[in-house]
């Protein structure tokens, strides 16, 4: 891997050390399933876990895709690992492609904008908050938040999507995805001042494309808060409230250790 083949990289690092995006291992896997079997939406990703994250340069072996089909359940269950030449194996992420998985409640989502709630520009959220650089800062604007969750305003151009990803993308786009990601994320950094990675969710259902070129919003409600992580649900939809994908119970793990790593070099 390199900033060639995986772009987001040079956009994803943590101080000197390029991390390979969640989001990216999810559409390697979701390209996988969909040349194998074929993919349509929509479908959902279920039970996705991070065991071991990857960085370089320090990855010194191949990294291998292992899928295994139950055809009576219409489920694929894939693992990214890693071994070397001594035989050791290290898994690094895990996640259940299912194929014809019922729809999600589709009632068009409420966004709360202007209600008195706190607001974060994006200049603030990219230099004191995030991490994220370049075709990853695509979160507008926080319109509002408090205790009980967040909305933030985001938008993704054609050329971003295109530098982005190798080929076209008909399901999984990895711009969208690590948006809700950062939203997760920055929710407990502003709410406490603490940052976090998400480490797992129950299931994402993709629903229909995430348009380019226009604005969309990402809904944050959370489900239980403490001092060492967050779970919320999360609902990316149109300004009308027409919902592109669902994700239940998401989990991101807090740690003031990783405060001074998300302070961009300004």
């Amino acid at each position: 891997m390199n900033a060639q083949t995986v772009p987001l990289l040079r956009d994803h690092t943590f101080g000197e050390q390029a991390v390979l995006p969640t989001v990216s291992v999810m559409e390697w896997l979701v390209r996988a399933v969909e040349a194998e079997r074929g993919l349509h939406r929509p479908f959902f990703i279920e039970n996705y876990s991070l065991y071991k994250g990857v960085t370089l340069p320090s990855l010194d072996s191949e990294l291998l895709l292992q899928a295994d089909v139950d055809s009576q359940t219409d489920r694929v269950r894939c693992k990214l690992l890693s071994g070397n030449e001594s035989g050791s194996v290290r898994y690094h992420y895990a996640l259940d492609v299912v194929l014809n998985g019922e729809l999600p409640d589709l009632t068009c989502a409420k966004i709360i904008i202007n209600d008195g709630r706190r607001s974060v520009d994006k200049s603030d959220i990219y230099q004191s908050a995030l991490f994220h650089g370049g075709l990853l800062q695509r979160i507008q604007r926080v319109a509002s938040y408090n205790k009980d969750g967040m909305t933030a305003l985001c938008r993704m151009t054609t050329d971003d999507v295109s530098q982005a990803v190798k080929g076209s993308y008909k399901l999984a786009n990895p711009i969208a995805d690590d948006l809700v990601l950062q939203v997760l994320i920055l929710w407990p950094r502003l709410m406490q001042k603490i940052s976090a990675l998400p480490n797992r969710f129950k299931r994402w259902h993709y629903i229909r494309p995430v348009p380019l070129d226009q604005d969309f919003y990402i809904r944050l409600d959370v489900i239980e808060s403490t001092s060492m992580r967050l779970v919320a649900d999360l609902l990316v939809c149109s300004p009308q409230g027409h919902v592109y994908m669902k994700i239940e119970s998401a989990e991101a793990s807090l740690s003031p250790a990783l405060n001074d790593l998300f302070l961009k070099k300004l």
